[in-house]
Order: C-alpha cells, then sequence, then structure tokens
C-alpha cells in the first residue's frame, strides 16, 4: 500500500479524532463500563468499592468518588481495588501523572490483572506516550488473549501512528474474538474504505448497522462506498440516514451533495453544501464544491466568490508568510 494511502487513513474522515485528551477519556468511560464485570470476576471482592463508587461518578461526583477511595486506602494499603477505581477517577478528571502513580501501585500488588495493564495504558494514551501505551496494552493481551477492547485500544493508536497494518490486525483479532464488537467494525470498515476493499468495508458498515440500527458512521461509510461505485441514489439513501441520526457529520452532507450533484440535482446539491459550510465555514474544500455547483447551475457570480473564498482560506490556512 503507498504511503499516500497511509496518511490518508490517519487522517480519514471515519476517524475524525478528537482532541486526543476528549478522545481518551471518552475512551477511559468504555474502559469503566467494563470495569465491573472484569473486576468482579478476577476479584470477588471488588463490589464493596464499585457500587458506591459507580454511582458517585454517575452523580458526576469524582472528588466524592476520590475521598471514598482515599479513605479506604488509609485503612487498607494494599487494598487493590481502592487504588485501581481512584485510578481510574484521576485519569477520568485528566489528573494522569496521579492516575498511573495508583495504577503501577495496584499493579504491584497483582501484577497478573490485565485490567490495570489497560487502564495505564490509557493514561500513557492521553499523554501521548504511545510507545508506553502499546506495551501495556501488550501486557493485558499476554495476560488475557481474548481482551476485546485491549486490541481495539492498541489498534487505534497504530492507525494513529499510522502503522496500519498492523491497526488491522490488531481490528481483525478483536473481530474475531467478539463479531458484534462494533467500534473495531467501524474501524475496520473505514480502512478498507481507503484501501478501496469495497465488499469488504460495505460487509462491516452493514454489520454494524444490523447491531445499531443508529450508528450513523456506518451509514455514512457505507453510502460513501455507493458513491464510489456509481450508485447515488443508494448514496444519497444512506447519507439521508445518517443525517438522521447525527445531523453533526458535516461529510455526510458534503457526500450526499456530490450525489445530488451526479444525478442532477443541483439546487439540492447546493443545499448540501451549504449546510457543509454552516458546520465547517473556514473549510475550504466545501467552498470548492459549491463552487462547481453554481457553476454547473448557471451562477458564474455565486461560483466565483466561493472560488475565491476557498482560495483565500487556503492562503490563510499557511500562516503569516515571510516578508521578502
Amino acid at each position: 500500500m503507498s504511503t499516500g494511502k497511509n496518511n490518508r487513513i490517519a487522517t480519514c474522515s471515519s476517524f475524525r479524532l478528537l482532541p486526543l485528551l476528549v478522545v481518551a477519556l471518552l475512551a477511559f468511560l468504555n474502559l469503566v463500563g467494563a470495569a465491573t464485570a472484569r473486576s468482579q470476576e478476577n476479584d470477588p471482592r471488588a463490589n464493596k468499592h464499585i457500587e458506591p463508587w459507580r454511582r458517585l461518578i454517575k452523580e458526576a461526583d469524582p472528588e466524592g468518588a476520590i475521598e471514598l477511595l482515599d479513605k479506604a486506602i488509609a485503612l487498607d494499603a494494599s487494598d487493590f481495588d481502592a487504588y485501581v477505581l481512584r485510578g481510574l477517577t484521576y485519569a477520568w478528571t485528566g489528573q494522569n501523572k496521579r492516575g498511573i502513580v495508583d495504577f503501577d501501585q495496584a499493579i504491584k500488588l497483582n501484577p497478573n490483572n490485565p485490567n490495570v495493564y489497560a487502564y495505564r495504558a490509557k493514561a500513557y494514551t492521553i499523554q501521548g506516550e504511545f510507545g508506553k501505551a502499546v506495551g501495556g496494552l501488550s501486557k493485558a493481551i499476554q495476560l488475557d488473549p481474548k481482551y476485546t477492547i485491549a486490541y481495539y485500544e492498541r489498534g487505534t493508536i497504530y492507525l494513529v501512528t499510522k502503522q496500519v497494518d498492523k491497526a488491522l490486525a490488531d481490528f481483525d483479532e478483536a473481530v474475531r474474538i467478539d463479531s458484534t464488537y462494533v467500534p473495531a467494525l467501524l474501524s475496520r470498515g473505514a480502512i478498507y474504505l481507503i484501501q478501496e476493499r469495497w465488499k469488504e468495508a460495505r460487509v462491516d458498515y452493514s454489520r454494524v448497522i444490523s447491531l445499531d440500527p443508529k450508528n450513523a458512521l456506518a451509514y455514512m461509510g457505507r453510502a460513501e462506498i455507493h458513491r464510489k461505485l456509481g450508485d447515488p441514489p443508494l448514496a444519497i439513501k444512506d447519507y439521508t440516514k445518517a443525517i438522521e441520526f447525527d445531523a453533526t457529520l458535516l461529510e455526510s452532507f458534503y457526500g450526499r451533495g456530490k450525489a445530488h450533484q451526479a444525478v442532477g440535482n443541483l439546487p439540492k446539491a447546493i443545499e448540501d453544501f451549504t449546510k457543509a459550510i454552516e458546520l465547517a465555514p473556514d473549510s475550504p474544500a466545501w467552498y470548492e464544491a459549491r463552487s462547481v455547483a453554481y457553476r454547473l447551475n448557471g451562477d458564474d457570480t455565486k461560483a466565483a466568490a466561493d472560488y475565491a473564498r476557498a482560495k483565500q482560506l487556503r492562503i490563510e490556512s499557511l500562516g503569516p508568510q515571510p516578508q521578502k
């Protein structure tokens, strides 16, 4: 695969990366959601802290959760569960270094629990320490070869760091272990899409839709496949579903606009490009697309204005230029 495609995969709209901190914290919540069952499985005593901790977290009271766990550790400095949960709470609130210290202590108390390595890896991910994060996730997988989330998390890091083949291998393994795991199906489908493996991408997106009928990203991905394969009516149908479930996905408006343009419905194309511009007014691509639609629709004045705006935005994106 070419380097160009590698770069496109890492920046693909289906992998639109929010600021790394936000992405990592959202993923932390996924890990926390799985913490109860996995911790109880490894240590039945975990329930004594998890239930009150979960209640405080649900009440958006992390300070109260930390206070609860501080008291538990003061009473028993070898309380593995208290360190794990306090570490999670610190990481969830952005206090990653404190979280890592607690995870380190938990690992000293129980070096054979895969969850803690995964939690610590997420804290490292937040800090951009991808090498340490991969090392922790690899250890978690070594301890639990069926740890689906760990494969997915490691695959995501590989993807961000443009190690696409490794990312795909981890998403493959996550899906092999759990064929219903939507995040891995979505990520693998997006890689297939960029690699122009249309059939495989469509299978993954359709599988997601069967599991989660309101998943806007899956509809958007499948719509893109229809558009690339020259079936704009089907593309319009799936883009419309994507917009129905998430009206902030500007790529859906752009893609549907291109599909409308392909079938000659220029007013609808212009409407969709305009919506994309409203959502991201500083993106030159949307102005360029609308400029073409205006020109095809016979409105040269508006076409010229959009073209000029796109050119201006591209110049501005370069930043201040040195004086000659």
